[in-house]
């Protein structure tokens, strides 16, 4: 699975591949990404491949079928 946006200009690469840690989830990091900056996920399975979008993405926009939105997480200490 690649993370692909604005930041990367949608480009699938070494730089934007998410792996898989021992709980399954997938993980990564991409420096550079910025607050409100379009996202989606590429995945490549058994037969097909292609964009989806984040079920756990903070912001979408709309109508559907859209891009996710990075949201800077606000954090008080």
């Amino acid at each position: 699975m690649y993370a692909i946006g604005d930041f990367n200009h949608r480009v699938r690469n070494h730089a934007s591949l998410l792996t898989r840690d021992e709980f399954a989830h997938w993980r990564g990091f991409i420096p550079g990404v910025r607050d409100r900056e379009r996202y989606m996920f590429y995945v490549v399975g058994e037969g097909s491949e292609g964009p989806k979008r984040d079920p756990y993405a903070r912001e979408l926009e709309a109508p559907f079928p859209s891009e996710c939105i990075v949201r800077k997480t606000e954090r008080t200490s």
